[in-house]
């Protein structure tokens, strides 16, 4: 946690940086944006539950007993990996009405 003389500090060098460069930091704003970062969790979710469901499946032939956990809990990360997608908001389209 930084301390408020840091929150200022920081606020400074963000500020000068952007009147340095302004089209660094609108890409880095674009990098940095709430919703990218939701993308990329619900995409590492995604690979990790089909890597673990791959991996469960394929040792279920050799020993059921460690395969089927892995293979279960696969499913469960993929569902997860779901759940998180449909809780991130659609920037692109806002609702109709104007919001609430």
């Amino acid at each position: 946690m930084l301390s408020r003389r840091e929150h200022r500090l920081l606020a400074g060098i963000e500020e000068g940086l952007r009147q340095q460069d302004p089209g660094f930091t609108g890409e880095l704003d674009t990098w940095m944006r709430p919703e990218r970062r939701e993308d990329s969790r619900v995409l590492m979710l995604l690979l990790m539950g089909g890597l673990v469901l791959c991996v469960g499946v394929g040792v279920l032939y050799f020993d059921p007993a460690i395969g089927a956990p892995l293979a279960a809990l696969g499913c469960v990360i993929l569902a997860s990996a779901v759940l998180a997608a449909r809780r991130v908001p659609d920037h692109q389209n806002p609702p109709e009405g104007g919001g609430i």
